[in-house]
């Protein structure tokens, strides 16, 4: 069963994956810029038909994310609401497995 801080974990991994993406497509952007001014206009289509492409796909992929972290979170909600004493069972014994481990048992 997910908890909401898996949820909150995963939306964080996804969001540092969209930040990580978007550094990428920069740096491709700056490469097809420096290659257009010394190769000329043909090569620069190429290039930045490739780029639509990559951000075409970034875009799908950041859809999915999105997608499957919103279906994460309402199932996290809805296995709290639906048992919510088990839920506050799971979070104290994390708690207290993440206290052990911090105080080095």
């Amino acid at each position: 069963m997910a908890t909401a801080k898996s949820s909150a974990d995963i939306i964080e991994s996804y969001k540092s994956d969209v930040v990580q993406l978007r550094k990428q497509i920069r740096k491709l952007t700056d490469t097809v810029n420096d290659i257009t001014s010394d190769r000329g206009s043909e090569l620069s289509d190429v290039l930045r038909a490739n780029l639509q492409s990559v951000v075409h796909q970034g875009e799908e992929a950041l859809a999915q994310v999105r997608e499957q972290a919103e279906k994460v979170t309402a199932d996290t909600q809805d296995a709290i609401a639906k048992n919510p004493l088990t839920a506050v069972s799971i979070a104290l014994g994390v708690g207290v497995v993440l206290g052990m481990i911090s105080r080095g048992r």
